[in-house]
């Protein structure tokens, strides 16, 4: 009875196992499978949906994804280039963005503390480029320095953009049969109450008209978000593929350097501070001293103090 019992009880074990395997891979995406949605107009510039996330060493897709020509697609990315030539990185940028037809909405330039002890020059751009050279920039912005690092964005608004489109087109053939029924309305009543609802249509009007701009314009001109830094070496992290002893090796040239810039930077502190560090070394060499006299005289006064108690 109990080998029954035991028996039933580790087929059913059996079977539950099974159906939940099952229902696992039931819920498992499809190879190639790509879930796309239909953002928010509030949340077009944020990039929180992305498509694609791309490193520097991997092979990045051409256009034949993005081939629908009736697909509104926003296009972002944002790379980081690091640079031992910073002047001419700028202006090798700058010659880029305008063969590709672009233009820079935002540029930002710091060249560093004063009272840094290593001041580095960084740059930050927020470049517009026409969609038909998203490639050619992004190929370009190897030309420029090191591509530390590169994500792009995908987003497809096609689902969004035409319904906007088609409320658009609703509304505008609603101002077309108010201003036919306006021309014919006689009674002041009927005037006005047209008139309110013509102005509340123009408005709905002017709405969908920025929303449909704003697409054009994200669609239209790809974003690139361009981050530019000098430094004193080219910073490049070593592969998995290049096996342990290489990423060990690579780990402590990368340790070395830093210890050898962290020791340059004290230094350099070092001669810059030194006339107050002279100065607060003397300051408390004088503390010290007039501590040990003004010690020493005490002594001397409560030691002249016990011999006068003598008898």
């Amino acid at each position: 009875m109990k080998k029954a019992t035991a028996l039933l009880l580790t087929m059913l074990l059996v079977l539950t196992l099974a159906a939940c395997g099952t229902e696992r891979s039931a819920y498992q995406s499809l190879p190639g499978e790509v879930a796309v949605g239909a953002p928010e107009m509030d949340n077009m510039e944020s990039g929180a949906s992305s498509t694609d996330t791309i490193q520097p060493e991997v092979t990045v897709p051409g256009e034949e994804i993005y081939a629908d020509p009736d697909a509104k697609i926003i296009r972002t990315a944002e790379v980081t280039i690091q640079t031992l030539e910073f002047d001419q990185a700028v202006a090798q940028l700058a010659a880029l963005t305008e063969a590709n037809g672009g233009y820079y909405e935002t540029a930002q330039v710091d060249s560093g503390s004063y009272f840094s002890s290593a001041p580095r020059r960084t740059a930050y751009y927020v470049v517009r480029i026409p969609r038909e050279n998203f490639n050619a920039f992004r190929d370009g912005a190897e030309g420029v320095g090191h591509v530390y690092s590169y994500v792009e964005n995908s987003r497809n608004v096609s689902e969004s953009y035409y319904d906007t489109e088609a409320r658009l087109e609703t509304l505008e053939i609603k101002r077309e049969r108010l201003l036919a029924l306006l021309e014919q309305a006689e009674a002041m009543e009927d005037i006005i109450s047209l008139e309110n609802a013509l102005s509340d249509v123009q408005y709905e009007i002017d709405q969908y008209t920025t929303t449909l701009r704003k697409y054009d314009s994200l669609i239209g001109y790809s974003t690139f978000t361009v981050h530019l830094d000098e430094v004193t070496r080219i910073q490049e992290e070593p592969g998995v593929q290049e096996g342990f002893g290489a990423r060990l090796l690579a780990s402590l040239q990368q340790g070395l350097a830093d210890f050898g810039a962290g020791v340059e930077s004290a230094v350099l502190w070092l001669a810059r501070n030194l006339i107050a560090l002279v100065l607060l070394a003397a300051i408390i060499a004088v503390a010290v001293v007039l501590a040990v006299r003004a010690r020493r005289k005490r002594r001397t006064k409560k030691a002249a103090v016990r011999e006068e108690k003598q008898p």
